[in-house]
């Protein structure tokens, strides 16, 4: 059985394995087409840390591997 987890300042120590797990399927979706992106670690977890201060992060996490992830903020420009 899979679950939804939203991970906050609270929790972040809890999941950090999990969401340093997001943040390379990030770079690894992204690197590849359509996107032909490139980032790096440093600029992914910037992102990711708006994302659990400034607005929602989820993981999706089944038998403790995660699955999937969402992320979202207002960013840092609009605060």
């Amino acid at each position: 059985m899979s679950e939804i987890i939203r991970v906050d300042r609270a929790n972040w120590f809890q999941y950090r394995t999990l969401c340093e797990n997001a943040m390379e399927l990030y770079i690894e979706i992204f690197s590849q087409d359509p996107y032909n992106e490139h980032f790096e670690m440093t600029q992914v977890r910037c992102e990711f840390e708006e994302y659990i201060k400034h607005g929602c992060f989820l993981i999706a996490v089944k038998e403790r591997t995660l699955v999937g992830f969402l992320g979202a903020s207002i960013g840092i420009n609009h605060l």
